[in-house]
């Protein structure tokens, strides 16, 4: 019985060792990078920036660190009430006018 708890230990230490070794050769390699999702679902729009979002956005070509602010937009946090001698302007347009 002994014998057999011996074995079991080995096969664990081998197997979380082994796990510890992979993922620093992933993390070491670029290969397992994680990038942050920043799109939800929403029922009556449909695809839309989650609030309260940061990350790296990465594309082949480029990467950007994108935040996106409570209320969905890709923009620091503003508050509700606007302060004295304050200008807003809001835009109309596609996707390339939100970002």
């Amino acid at each position: 019985m002994n014998d057999k708890k011996g074995n079991w230990i080995l096969l664990t230490v081998s197997v979380l060792l082994t796990l510890m070794v992979a993922e620093v050769v992933l993390r070491f390699s670029g290969i397992a990078e994680v990038n942050a999702s920043f799109k939800c679902f929403d029922a009556v729009i449909g695809k839309v920036y989650c609030a309260s979002t940061e990350g790296m956005f990465n594309r082949a070509t480029y990467s950007n660190h994108l935040v996106i602010n409570s209320n969905g937009m890709v923009d620091q946090e503003h508050q509700i009430t606007k302060p004295k001698d304050t200008l807003r302007v809001i835009l109309l347009g596609d996707s390339f006018a939100a970002s």
